[in-house]
């Protein structure tokens, strides 16, 4: 009986989408900017059939400010595009990454289709493929050279790369003080990274999969993203109210409906409710410092901090015991990190609605709106952190220490 085929996996399906998706929207803006030029600014405006109707005035204004409008939008919509391309914002591979293992296997079983693979038998249960430095047993388990899982492996690459980590002065760990780690990825995440299904892959600041731009929204797209949907719903604004004017002045003067401003309206009124939803909630979570990730798990969410210890705002006596848990990292020798926790619901990146703002969208007013400079928050110079806390930080330190 033959085996039943798999079929596409998640990552191919957003593969496939993040291509096929922009060239559809890129199709029907197009039609519906021909219908709002030809049919409604040309045809019902400046050259219509009543000459009680012409407005070449209003037929030009119309068209200018579609142009305009249609232009940001392009802009901030190629922006986002050429970003993905350039820089999608993605964490770097483990070497003993789930990935990486996939991949040599993907190749296995390709040179194996061109009779360069040889098989042998290696112990009960073992199959050795040459090209791929281990074995899969009957369980579907791969081992290495050495004996070792993948589980393993990862587990000594995470012990390897812990060596070369160096902290900085406030980070995101586990309950154990470690930094978060990706087994998928093989690799420490930064803080506000999360593993993507959709790409396999870790990005910085990660917010959502969106096919309608192409690829990830994180924390060098999230910018243009922004920029993206604002100039969207205005677009879409301005052509639901211009088309129907025309629509209802056609009606009322008893001539035939234009077919293609009928579906115009409807398309772009449910084109424009969903601008309108995805733009009025990215804009709020950023006023808030959330990403989409982070949003979902708000409600009773703690975060464990690793901060190192200062005399600032700790100090106590060689005889005394810290009043909290502490650990060390091998890339910050001498120094002693307390591990404490924000109260849950706490965003330790909240710093203010305006300035969580600007972290995203720049110091400017017009780095606002011209969909030009990488966010601020794609920065990570800083000495004490990825990203800047918030008060959730200090409060911790106070109920770790009393004071």
């Amino acid at each position: 009986m033959a085996a039943a085929r798999r079929g596409p996996s998640q990552q191919t399906i957003a593969r496939w989408s993040a291509v096929t998706v922009p060239l559809m929207i890129v199709a029907v803006v197009s039609w519906a900017s021909y219908v709002v030029i030809a049919k409604l600014a040309v045809a019902r405006l400046m050259n219509p059939s009543d000459s009680a109707n012409r407005n070449r005035g209003a037929a030009v204004a119309v068209i200018v400010v579609h142009c305009l409008l249609l232009f940001l939008t392009a802009v901030a919509y190629v922006r986002i595009l050429a970003t993905l391309k350039v820089d999608p914002g993605l964490v770097p591979l483990g070497r003993g990454s789930a990935d990486e293992g996939r991949r040599k296997r993907r190749g296995s079983r390709r040179t194996g289709g061109r009779g360069h693979r040889e098989r042998k038998r290696s112990g009960a249960g073992l199959e050795q493929q040459q090209g791929q430095r281990g074995w899969t047993n009957d369980e579907g388990v791969f081992e290495d050279e050495m004996g070792r899982t993948w589980s393993e492996r990862q587990h000594e690459e995470k012990l390897k790369r812990l060596e070369k980590f160096v902290p900085r002065e406030v980070f995101v760990c586990d309950y154990d003080g470690l930094p978060l780690w990706c087994d998928k990825c093989s690799n420490w995440k930064p803080d506000r990274t999360h593993h993507c299904s959709d790409l396999g892959r870790c990005v910085r600041r990660m917010d959502h999969f969106c096919p309608w731009v192409g690829g990830i929204v994180s924390e060098t797209t999230m910018k243009f993203f922004i920029q993206f949907t604002f100039y969207a719903t205005f677009l879409g604004i301005f052509i639901i109210v211009t088309d129907a004017i025309l629509l209802a002045r056609d009606k009322h003067q008893r001539h035939p409906v234009d077919s293609h401003m009928a579906v115009l309206l409807g398309f772009t009124g449910l084109f424009t409710l969903f601008a309108v939803g995805i733009f009025g909630n990215t804009f709020f979570m950023t006023l808030r410092n959330f990403t989409t990730v982070e949003a979902l798990n708000r409600g009773g969410a703690t975060y464990h901090l690793s901060v190192l210890i200062t005399p600032s705002w700790c100090n106590r006596r060689n005889d005394e015991q810290y009043p909290f848990r502490t650990t060390t990292y091998p890339g910050a020798p001498g120094a002693l990190y307390a591990i404490l926790m924000t109260r849950p619901g706490d965003n330790p990146w909240d710093v203010g609605k305006l300035q969580n703002l600007k972290s995203v969208m720049g110091e400017s007013i017009v780095d606002w709106f011209l969909p030009l400079k990488l966010s601020p928050c794609t920065n990570h110079d800083r000495q004490d952190s990825e990203f800047e806390f918030g008060p959730s930080v200090e409060n911790a330190k106070r109920e770790a220490t009393g004071y």
